[in-house]
């Protein structure tokens, strides 16, 4: 886009040198001139249009403010470039004289070639349309048909996302163990999932975390001894052949063949916009009751595995953590002088042992000596039973001042808005976030799962900051357009030429909805930002012609020559913008670069919305200046008329 100001500027003075054959001083000054004010003017509408995104609020200001203040100040400084920078170098690049070497004999007869024959075509259409109202009508209809089809087909197609996946080279997991696993089993399963990674010659280096610091209250995603996370660093996807979402299904398939594993997630790193989004798929369900919940939860937990595009699904809480309460009987510990805290406290010194004295070793610190039972002795209830405790009577049985009690619990407990919550959550690869949860709503229609009254499910996740996003975004867009009407009016003397201009930026996603079903993206928050650079092209574009058919106007030609003059003129500097925006963003589309994969949209609907959005350009917008100022001549001859007859 740096180049387009430079692009229009010198293509200008090379016409009045070369086509118009004017002196290079003569030919610079009045070819920059006959441009300044409609290059100024697409400067100011790319600007304006991108105003909007600073203030969108929320995520997409903090991901697209930082793209946008950029931009901004990268076309103003481009404008101020091209008018006086390319003038004053013109004169020593241009050579009037027309020598041209072989090579550039060859490359400007085949461009002359492709150049004439789509401005015959240009022309040609534009003749039609002009002279055939029928034709015209056809042709207007037809790409509305196509806006609507795109619009209300391809686009639900191709599905919706916050932002696309992207091969990181980074792999996260987690696991939940069976809630009632001994600590000591799930150390053994930690060292077999270590060497599974570490047989992999692919990975650089990785961490493995257990559990949660201990005694300690989180409001977070905290979890119990029985959960696992891990962060594997892989090789980037150029120096190997397997994909991230590859490498996830072989680690997935080895990790489920563990005992003792009940939810196993393997996901790639940034699979969620946020890291305070659980999961791609995140079904809430709130209630008072743990039990209820609990049974919602397992019929809601069997319906996701019938949801497309998932890959695994966990539940963040299960009933069946199974706890011991000791339970004191108060009349008899007093009849033996002893406290509920006196008998914790020796039960816990028997149960995780006690210090009871110290080794000195010289010049350091004093090494602590703990006495604690062999395992032989504190592997069940009935060992703690049959434990002796001291009292001011003498030892006695722990079962003559207290009884155990067992219960089942949640392994979690989990609040939201002073509710009880439990989440079902699920991870994608590379589905549709929109499929997904149209899918589950679907398929949750169609269940027999009834709601208790008090109870409520509500989607999470990454759906509903899309929703959010993409509200704002469209308000931001729609914003944009808005600015860029009233930019327009005083550029174009006019209320109803920039109609033509802002007509074309919609139409223009014909092109983007269609290139994105061929590269077989999803529509994003990128793909949205691309529609906004894409309307700053187009109105650029636009602006040039229009300008040029007023100027031919005010010098006396007529409506339809200044039309044809104008398409015959400015297709070269339109087409040449269009093709370097189009091959610069070529690398942005394909992905060409670790990471990119996240603006991969943003060149796609760049380019498929350059290609329809630069033969509207050329075409449209000057037909319907020409049906708006004959409408309008019309006009002005029924009021001539009038005023003569009275």
């Amino acid at each position: 886009m740096l180049v387009d100001d430079a692009v229009v500027v010198i293509e200008n003075i090379e016409r009045h040198l070369k086509e118009l054959g004017k002196p290079v001083k003569i030919a610079v000054i009045e070819g920059t001139q006959e441009v300044i004010f409609p290059v100024l003017a697409g400067t100011i509408a790319t600007t304006v249009v991108l105003i909007p995104l600073l203030f969108v609020g929320d995520y997409p200001e903090r991901i697209f403010r930082p793209l946008a203040e950029t931009l901004i100040i990268a076309v103003i400084v481009s404008y101020f470039v091209s008018i006086t920078v390319i003038p004053l170098v013109a004169p020593y690049i241009l050579r009037k004289d027309n020598q041209l070497n072989s090579m550039e004999k060859l490359t400007f007869n085949l461009m002359e070639k492709v150049l004439n024959l789509l401005k015959r075509f240009y022309v040609n259409l534009a003749e039609n349309l002009i002279e055939n109202k029928f034709f015209s009508l056809l042709f207007f209809l037809f790409f509305l048909f196509l806006f609507v089809l795109s619009v209300r087909l391809i686009l639900p197609v191709v599905g919706r996302e916050i932002m696309p996946p992207m091969d990181t080279g980074i792999v996260k997991v987690h696991i939940t163990f069976d809630s009632n696993l001994p600590v000591e089993k799930v150390e053994n399963l930690t060292e077999k999932i270590s060497e599974i990674i570490i047989s992999d010659k692919r990975v650089e280096m990785f961490g493995l975390s257990v559990g949660s610091e201990a005694g300690v209250l989180t409001v977070s995603s905290g979890g119990g001894i029985n959960t696992l996370s891990a962060t594997i660093h892989y090789t980037d996807r150029f120096h190997r052949k397997e994909t991230i979402w590859d490498i996830e299904k072989d680690l997935r398939e080895k990790l489920w063949k563990l005992p003792g594993i009940k939810y196993l997630h393997v996901y790639d790193y940034g699979a969620t916009p946020l890291s305070s989004i659980k999961g791609n798929l995140d079904v809430r369900i709130s209630g008072d009751d743990l039990k209820i919940l609990d049974q919602i939860g397992e019929q809601m937990l069997n319906l996701c595995y019938q949801v497309k595009g998932i890959t695994s699904l966990s539940r963040t809480w299960d009933y069946d953590k199974t706890v011991y309460y000791l339970k004191i009987k108060q009349d008899r510990a007093l009849y033996y002088g002893i406290t509920p805290y006196e008998i914790g406290v020796q039960l816990a010194s028997k149960i995780r042992g006690g210090y009871v004295s110290f080794v000195n070793v010289s010049n350091e610190e004093s090494i602590k000596v703990r006495v604690i039972y062999t395992d032989s002795f504190r592997q069940s209830i009935k060992d703690i039973k049959s434990y002796y405790i001291t009292t001011k009577k003498g030892k006695i049985p722990l079962t003559a001042v207290a009884y155990i009690e067992k219960h089942v619990e949640p392994s979690q407990i989990t609040r939201q808005n002073l509710q009880y919550t439990l989440d079902i959550l699920g991870y994608r690869e590379k589905a549709a976030i929109t499929h997904i949860v149209e899918n589950f709503k679907q398929l949750y229609r169609n269940s027999s799962i009834s709601l208790p009254a008090g109870y409520a499910i509500s989607n999470e996740g990454d759906i509903k900051q899309l929703n959010d996003s993409m509200r704002r975004m469209f308000i931001a867009i729609i914003t944009g357009i808005i600015f860029l009407y009233l930019a327009l009016v005083p550029a174009f003397r006019s209320f109803l030429s920039p109609l033509s201009v802002i007509m074309a930026i919609p139409l223009s996603v014909i092109g983007a909805a269609w290139s994105v079903l061929i590269m077989g993206y999803h529509q994003s928050m990128p793909g949205l930002m691309g529609i906004v650079l894409l309307s700053g092209i187009i109105t650029k574009n636009s602006i040039l012609l229009i300008e040029f058919i007023q100027r031919s106007i005010e010098k006396g030609k007529d409506l339809k020559g200044s039309i044809i003059d104008s398409i015959q003129i400015r297709t070269r500097p339109v087409l040449m913008t269009a093709f370097a925006t189009s091959v610069g963003m070529i690398p942005v589309a394909f992905g060409w670069a670790l990471g990119l994969e996240r603006l991969s949209p943003l060149g796609t609907v760049a380019i498929g919305g350059l290609i329809v959005g630069t033969f509207l350009t050329l075409i449209y917008v000057p037909c319907f200046c020409f049906w708006k100022t004959k409408n309008a001549a019309k006009e002005a001859d029924y009021k001539k008329q009038g005023s003569d007859a009275q």
